[in-house]
This record gives structure tokens, C-alpha cells and sequence, in this order.
């Protein structure tokens, strides 16, 4: 009776604690997702500014190169901030790079993990649809078991009844038969019974 309905309550608990924990794993992975999209947004906009500060070191470069030469002390230090500019691009240009790669992976992960919760969630309504129908079969089960016990109590009662009703019309007849008796007694004698 119980071992049905008990394997579908514990299902059901162990299933409401998955999907809670599911839950903060969906959380932890879109705080994570949103995370490195803003770092991917501040990235792209610091490779704007660099971008639009080598364009101008190098013109800086050109221009002082052309007029002081490539050897004069200002042009030197004007090409050593360049290359160190172009080298700051390229280290940012890579770790934009890395940060779209962790990007995709965590949008595919935060994917995996809504559709864990949401199949879970399905399973869940499902057990809960089981327990549901399980407990009603119970009920009707013991519905059925309390109208045939009602229904031989009912046999037992009218064979009950009929004996009574027999042994009444029995009872019934046998006074009839002595009052007939003893109403010939009273007629044959004459006798009043006073």
C-alpha cells in the first residue's frame, strides 16, 4: 500500500533538493556569463583608446623622424612609446580573444544548465502527477475494499433477518395453532376459564 506512495515522496524530496541546488548552479553560471561580457566590453573599449593611441604615437613617430631623424633622442623615445603601445594592443587583442573563448564555453554551460533545471523541473511535475494518481488508486482501492465488506456485512445481516423472520413466523404460528386449540377446548367443554 505505502511502499508506492513512499518511493514517489522520497523522488519527489530528492528531486525538489536538485533543483534547488540546479537553481543556484543556473544563477552562478549567468553572474559568471554576465561577468565576462563586461569584461569583454571593457576590453574591446580599451583596444579602442590603444588603437587610437598608436595611430597617434606613430604619427608622432613619423613626423618627428622626418624632421629631428630616426636617431635624435625625441624620435627614439617617441618609438620606444610606440612599441610599447603596439605591444599593450597586442596583449589586449589576445586577451580579448581568450575572454570571447571563456565567453562562448560559459554561454554553452549556462545553456547546459538551464535545460538540466528545466528537464528536472519537468521530471518533478511528473512525480508529483504519479504521487497524485498513486494516492487517489489508494483511495479508491480502500473504497472498493470498505463496499465489499458493506456488501457482506449486508449478506450476512438479511440470512440474519430471515431466521429472525422465520423463527417470528414460526412463533406466530405455533400461538395460532394453540389458540385454535384452545378455543375447541373452549367450545367442546363450555368452559370460560374464569
Amino acid at each position: 500500500f505505502g511502499t508506492a506512495t513512499d518511493g514517489l515522496k522520497a523522488k519527489t524530496e530528492a528531486l525538489t533538493q536538485k533543483i534547488t541546488l540546479q537553481r543556484n548552479v543556473v544563477e552562478m553560471n549567468v553572474q559568471q556569463q554576465e561577468k565576462l561580457t563586461k569584461k569583454l566590453s571593457e576590453q574591446k573599449q580599451k583596444q579602442e583608446e590603444l588603437r587610437a593611441k598608436v595611430e597617434a604615437a606613430r604619427a608622432a613617430y613619423e613626423k618627428s623622424a622626418k624632421e629631428t631623424g630616426k636617431n635624435s633622442e625625441k624620435s627614439k623615445e617617441l618609438k620606444a612609446e610606440l612599441e610599447k603601445l603596439e605591444n599593450e594592443y597586442r596583449t589586449n587583442e589576445s586577451a580579448i580573444g581568450k575572454t570571447e573563448s571563456a565567453l562562448n564555453r560559459q554561454k554553452i554551460q549556462t545553456e547546459k544548465s538551464k535545460k538540466s533545471l528545466v528537464e528536472m523541473e519537468e521530471e518533478l511535475k511528473k512525480t508529483n502527477k504519479e504521487l497524485k494518481q498513486n494516492k487517489l488508486n489508494q483511495f479508491a482501492t480502500a473504497c472498493d475494499k470498505a463496499g465489499k465488506a458493506s456488501e457482506e456485512f449486508g449478506k450476512k445481516m438479511s440470512l440474519i433477518s430471515a431466521g429472525v423472520v422465520g423463527v417470528g413466523a414460526a412463533s406466530v404460528k405455533s400461538y395460532n395453532e394453540v389458540k385454535e386449540g384452545t378455543d375447541a377446548v373452549t367450545t367442546a367443554t363450555g368452559a370460560t376459564g374464569k
